[in-house]
């Protein structure tokens, strides 16, 4: 239930603070399939504020493939060229995991055209 409401937030594309501030609330829940929906829809609604890219900095260091996989991604959609942001998807280029490694690989590919 909660995994549907963050992918629903994201789909209403309404970036209130309100909507931002469950997601950030969702990005640390106990679910792995909450905090990757929450991490997308931060990345489709667009909002690249210092605390929703610290959060998803962070989870980009999540246990969980699935997290890392989404906030790399949610990075690369949100286009912030920070040196702290570059920096982290370079360090993750060298995650364990593939899709990891892709999205990561394809937010910097993004941020160079930029």
């Amino acid at each position: 239930m909660r995994q549907n409401a963050a992918e629903a937030l994201g789909k209403l594309g309404n970036a209130s603070e309100t909507v931002i501030e469950a997601l950030l609330k969702a990005l640390s829940d106990s679910e792995n399939g909450v905090c990757e929906n929450a991490a997308w829809a931060l990345g489709k609604l667009g909002n690249a504020s210092e605390i929703v890219i610290k959060a998803l900095l962070k989870g980009l260091s999540d246990s969980d493939y699935g997290v890392r996989r989404y906030a790399a991604e949610a990075l690369g959609n949100l286009g912030n060229a920070s040196e702290t942001v570059i920096e982290a998807l370079l360090n993750a280029l060298s995650d364990s995991d593939y899709g990891v490694r892709q999205n990561a690989a394809g937010c910097v590919r993004m941020q160079q055209r930029h």
